[in-house]
């Protein structure tokens, strides 16, 4: 996935139109959810869309919950859409359930 690609989904507007910390911000973001599905995936083979539906939840996840920004205010804090859940990024975005298919699973001890 690339951060024009992600920057669109996540942020509503294009790449281009974005300043330069929103634009570095999209860049880390689209480098943490690729790693994170693939350390997830742990080396699995998993088809392009789920991989790609994935990172994209997780992208849409963090970016809207990071500063708990609520869009009716014009992207003010609130706190009540702050991460409280004791549960990660990869659960609670829903890319954990989409993957789940092709999880790759170690036998226990």
């Amino acid at each position: 996935m690339t951060v024009g690609d992600l920057a669109v989904h996540v942020t509503g507007k294009p790449a281009a139109e974005l300043d330069d910390g929103q634009r570095a911000a999209v860049a880390d973001l689209c480098d943490w959810s690729n790693a994170l599905v693939d350390r997830h995936l742990g080396g699995s083979t998993v088809p392009d869309a789920i991989k790609l539906a994935a990172i994209r939840r997780l992208a849409y996840y963090d970016w809207h919950t990071r500063l708990a920004r609520r869009p009716a205010d014009g992207g003010m804090l609130d706190a009540r859409f702050r991460r409280d859940a004791p549960i990660g990024p990869l659960r609670a975005s829903g890319a954990m359930s989409l993957l789940s298919p092709w999880k790759r699973r170690g036998v226990g001890t």
